[in-house]
C-alpha cells in the first residue's frame, strides 16, 4: 500500500509538469505579446517575475498516512496441546491380619510334657495250666499325645498240638475293668514239638494311667493231656513310663 501511493503521487507530479510545460509552449510560441494599452498593468515587473516563478514551481502534495501492511505473512495460529488428565488417585490396599488357625492336634501336642521322654513299651505273660497248653499274651504300649497309652495285645495258644472249635465270644480280654472280646477260631494243630498259634488280635485301646491292670481269658471247654481245662486265663499289671 505504501508502495502504490508513493507511484500514485509520482504521477500526479508528472501531469502537473507536463500541463505546466504545455502552457508555457502554448503562450511562448506566440509573435506578439499583449499590447500595453490593452493589457492593464496589475504590478511591477519584479511582482510578475514572482508570479511566473510561482507559476513554474512544481505543486506540493502531502502524502497521506496510510495503514501500512506487514510484509510478513501472519503465521498460522498454534494449537494448544491438549491437557492431560490428572491420573485418579489409586486406594491403598488394606490388608486384614487374622489371627493363626490352631491345630488341635498342636494344642494337645503343646499341653503335653515338653520333658515327655517316653518311649514304647511291649512286653508278655502268659498262664500255667499245669500242661502243655498255655496262653501267652504279648503287648505294646505307645505314649500318646494326650499323656497317656494305647495298647495294642494279642493272644497266643502254645501248645504241642491241639483242637478246637470255633466259640463266639470265647477270647476276652479286660483292661482296667473294661471288658472286649473276640470269638474262638476253629483249629486243628498237630505236631510234637511245642508251637506258638495266634488266636487273635484286640484292636489297639487306649489307657490313661501308667499303671494298666490286664486280663486275658480263653473259654476252652476241652481236655488236655488228661486234664479237663474249662477256661485258661492269664493276667498282669503293667508298669508303664
Amino acid at each position: 500500500m505504501k508502495r502504490s501511493g508513493i507511484y500514485v503521487a509520482l504521477l500526479l507530479i508528472v501531469v502537473v509538469l507536463v500541463a505546466i510545460l504545455s502552457v508555457r509552449l502554448f503562450f511562448g510560441g506566440k509573435d506578439t505579446l499583449p499590447d500595453a494599452a490593452d493589457t492593464p498593468a496589475t504590478g511591477t515587473a519584479e511582482d510578475v517575475s514572482a508570479t511566473q516563478g510561482a507559476e513554474d514551481a512544481a505543486p506540493t502534495f502531502t502524502e497521506t498516512g496510510r495503514p501500512v501492511e506487514d510484509p510478513s505473512p501472519t503465521p498460522p495460529p498454534t494449537a494448544s496441546p491438549t491437557p492431560t488428565p490428572s491420573p485418579t488417585p489409586t486406594e491403598a490396599p488394606v490388608f486384614e491380619t487374622r489371627a493363626p488357625i490352631e491345630d488341635d492336634a498342636a494344642e494337645e501336642q503343646e499341653s503335653a510334657d515338653p520333658e515327655d521322654t517316653r518311649t514304647r513299651q511291649s512286653g508278655s505273660f502268659r498262664s500255667d495250666t499245669g500242661t502243655g497248653l498255655n496262653l501267652r499274651v504279648d503287648w505294646v504300649a505307645e505314649p500318646d499325645a494326650s499323656g497317656g497309652w494305647t495298647l495294642s495285645v494279642s493272644y497266643y495258644a502254645v501248645s504241642y498240638g491241639f483242637q478246637s472249635s470255633r466259640l463266639s465270644g470265647g477270647l476276652v480280654l479286660t483292661v482296667d475293668d473294661v471288658r472286649y472280646s473276640a470269638d474262638t477260631p476253629e483249629m486243628n494243630v498237630a505236631g510234637d514239638a511245642q508251637t506258638e498259634s495266634l488266636l487273635v488280635e484286640f484292636p489297639a485301646v487306649s489307657v490313661s494311667g501308667d499303671t494298666v491292670s490286664v486280663s486275658a481269658t480263653w473259654d476252652y471247654r476241652g481236655e488236655y493231656s488228661g486234664t479237663e481245662l474249662d477256661e485258661i486265663t492269664a493276667s498282669a499289671v503293667l508298669t508303664l513310663g
